[in-house]
């Protein structure tokens, strides 16, 4: 049996006022913060070194964002600069992306296994681009087209 389903389009005239929240919070950063605050000390993620999983608090998660972003901003991020990420699957890859989202930055992730034409064309779109390579590899790439900080 077919189910047609009828949904209310949006107009000038009548527009989408409907807040969106999780657990209260209405944007990404005051999401993470919320989360930190109530899981603290449990896991948020595992990364292996060496042959080793190590553990990763909410707290340690937390508090290395609030270091990118704040570094971020001292390297000049303003609101609505975007951040170019070229990094492999990497705790450090998480860090930037929630540092620069909580002090107002936009994020761009770049694959790192993107040609350096890609990767550059990902970040000429931005007003300010700063990359955030992790192997020597990402490092050169993102030299052509932006401040490379390594992580």
């Amino acid at each position: 049996m077919d189910v047609a389903v009828e949904l209310p389009t949006r107009t000038e005239a009548a527009p989408d006022t409907r807040v969106w929240t999780v657990f209260g919070q209405n944007t990404l950063p005051k999401l993470f913060r919320h989360v930190v605050e109530e899981r603290g000390d449990k896991v948020a993620m595992r990364e292996k070194k060496l042959g080793i999983w190590r553990s990763i608090s909410w707290r340690e998660y937390g508090e290395n964002a609030e270091r990118v972003g704040l570094g971020l901003v001292a390297l000049g991020l303003g609101p609505k600069d975007v951040v170019s990420i070229i990094a492999e699957n990497c705790p450090e890859w998480a860090y930037t992306d929630m540092g620069a989202l909580s002090v107002g930055g936009v994020t761009n992730g770049i694959y790192s296994t993107d040609s350096p034409s890609r990767s550059s064309t990902s970040s000429t779109t931005a007003v300010r681009a700063i990359s955030l390579p992790r192997t020597r590899s990402s490092s050169t790439r993102s030299s052509r087209y932006g401040a490379a900080v390594p992580i």
